[in-house]
Parts: C-alpha cells; structure tokens; sequence
C-alpha cells in the first residue's frame, strides 16, 4: 500500500548543530511556535519530499493538505488521474485551430491555403464537431455535397482526404488509416 502520511519537522540549531527535529506539541494538541524553519516530509513513491512553510500554522496545514492529497492519489481521484480515464472529447473547434498553425508552418502557402478553406468549409457544413463521431458517410456526404455544388469529381475527393487527414492527426492514427483512404476504401474493407 502506498504512503498516505505527511509529518512536520523543524531545521533549528541543537547543540550548535543545524538538525531536523520533531516539533513540540502544546496541551492543545497545536504545534508550539520556535525558532527555526519548518518543513513538511512525506515520501513520493521512494523519494523523500520536502516542503518548506513559513510558520508552524502553515506547516500543520500543509501537513493536513499534502496528506488530502495523497489519500486521493491513492483512491486515482486527483485530476490528473482524473484526465487519464476520463478525457474530454475532441472537438473540431479546439483542434482546428493548432492544426492549421502547424500544416502552415510545415508546407508551402499554397498548400496552407487549400487545407485551410477546406478544413473551414467542412466545419461550416458539418453539424457533428466532435472528430471522434466523424465516420466514412459523413465524409462520402461532404463529397457528394461538393459535387452538387458544381464540383468536379477529382476536387471533391481531394477535399475529402485533406478532411481524413485532419480526422487522423486529430485521431493519432497512423498513414493508410481512418474513415476513408485513397481509394475510399477503410482498411477493414468496409
């Protein structure tokens, strides 16, 4: 079982000697005020931590604070852990943006240019935002779409593999995978 305790020391001279000591408690139960600098100990995994207070009021607080916190890294319900079972959904909104910086900084302008207007094309017309509900219909829609509107049949695929290309940056799939592949085929055949 983990660690789940905190304590709080004391960095005072004893003896003329600098050592860490245990503080002394009152009749209360309260940690009696000295001279000295007051740290709270507790142990991430095999390392030993230590944080430094600025008075013993700030030292039992702490101690009480850190020791919360550890019960709940015990029991996976620190935010973090929180995060790593539970993430938010990808939405499109979120992720267009860093994606088109990164495409710009990485191709021609001419290329930018094009991902860009399709990306926000496909945005404007699709009414689903999160990426991970995007499938294969939508993107064979989003080209019959374009073809309707007087596009040819070459553009319209060619704008529907920059929006799977999107969906797999998005997705961190590999290359040959997501809804569609040049072919218009997924990998599995359907």
């Amino acid at each position: 079982m983990a660690n789940r305790r905190a304590s709080v020391w004391r960095h005072a001279k004893v003896n003329g000697r600098w050592k860490y000591v245990k503080p002394t408690y009152g009749r209360n139960n309260k940690i009696r005020p000295e001279p000295g600098t007051y740290y709270v100990k507790w142990y991430d995994g095999r390392k030993t931590r230590w944080y430094r207070c600025s008075s013993a009021a700030s030292a039992t607080y702490e101690r009480d604070r850190r020791e919360a916190y550890l019960h709940a890294v015990e029991h996976g319900l620190t935010p973090k852990q929180q995060w790593d079972k539970n993430p938010p959904p990808k939405m499109m909104s979120d992720l267009l943006p860093a994606y088109l910086e990164e495409y710009r900084l990485t191709h021609w302008p001419e290329s930018h240019g094009l991902m860009k207007q399709t990306l926000e094309e496909f945005y404007a017309w699709n009414k689903n935002n999160l990426v991970e509900t995007i499938r294969r219909v939508d993107l064979l829609q989003y080209r019959a779409w374009l073809m309707e509107r007087k596009r040819t049949a070459r553009t319209a695929a060619n704008k529907m593999l920059r929006v799977n290309q999107f969906i797999r940056w998005a997705l961190g799939l590999g290359i040959g995978r997501g809804p569609v592949t040049a072919k218009g085929r997924t990998l599995d055949g359907a």
